[in-house]
């Protein structure tokens, strides 16, 4: 005599059955799948219905125009925009989120607008490299790329960027002397040493990777230029007057 056919298994291999075959779940939670020809997991089944939507072009196209309305809207009602001075050029420590430049017809970013869009789509850096360096008495300069990742770990976007001591921001007197300059008087008497200032070229080019990042990651190319976005004018976060 044959042992008695399990329930929620196949009677022949290779062999769908049929609901009607067989008969009641074998276990709780467990659901029939009629394409399988089985019982399966409720959450197996959860995950094959997700599949098979997001498969489809016409949810896909769905998903898409919602995600784009929510995240234009978050821009136009959330960020702040910066203060201009009568010239149109933005008043220090006044950058908020964004400022357009005078002859732009986009925005800049911010650092501290990168960082509430990444918040918002749940975006994080997983990794921070330096690229390429250069450090002596005389010259700094370095590139950073910084990738992120989405709330799932998945790759959402990188950028990479530079900063050099070349730019006007490590030329003033404060600047050089921060770096070692001396002076007597308006007259520089012992240059500054730029070797001195790798850290924070380092992190004013991770920051605009980030914001570059940020951009490329969440589609906003279209509100945002990447290039003033990510260079020193794009810096401005930190209290100092954009360069005119």
């Amino acid at each position: 005599m044959s042992a008695p056919q399990e329930l929620g298994t196949h009677p022949t291999p290779g062999v769908k059955m049929t609901r009607a075959e067989a008969g009641p779940a074998p276990l709780p939670g467990m659901v029939w799948n009629e394409e399988i020809g089985d019982f399966i997991p409720l959450g197996q089944q959860f995950a094959f219905d997700r599949a098979a939507r997001e498969a489809d072009p016409a949810f896909a196209l769905a998903q898409y125009d919602k995600r784009r309305e929510m995240l234009l809207g978050f821009v136009a009602s959330k960020l702040q925009e910066c203060e201009y001075d009568k010239s149109g050029y933005p008043l220090k420590g006044k950058m908020h989120d964004y400022y357009i430049l005078p002859g732009y017809d986009k925005k800049t970013a911010t650092k501290q607008c990168a960082s509430k869009v990444a918040d918002l789509l749940r975006l994080r850096a997983s990794s921070k490299r330096v690229t390429s360096a250069t450090f002596t008495a005389d010259h700094g300069s370095a590139r950073v790329a910084v990738d992120l990742v989405n709330a799932d770990g998945r790759p959402a976007g990188s950028h990479e960027a530079a900063c050099s001591t070349a730019e006007a921001g490590f030329r003033s007197m404060g600047a050089r002397k921060k770096y070692g300059a001396r002076y007597e008087g308006n007259k520089e008497v012992e240059p500054p040493d730029y070797r001195a200032a790798e850290n924070d070229i380092v992190s004013r080019a991770g920051k605009r990777a980030f914001v570059g990042a940020v951009i490329v990651a969440a589609s906003l190319e279209e509100v945002f230029d990447i290039e003033s976005s990510t260079d020193a004018a794009g810096d401005r976060d930190d209290g100092a007057q954009a360069t005119r």
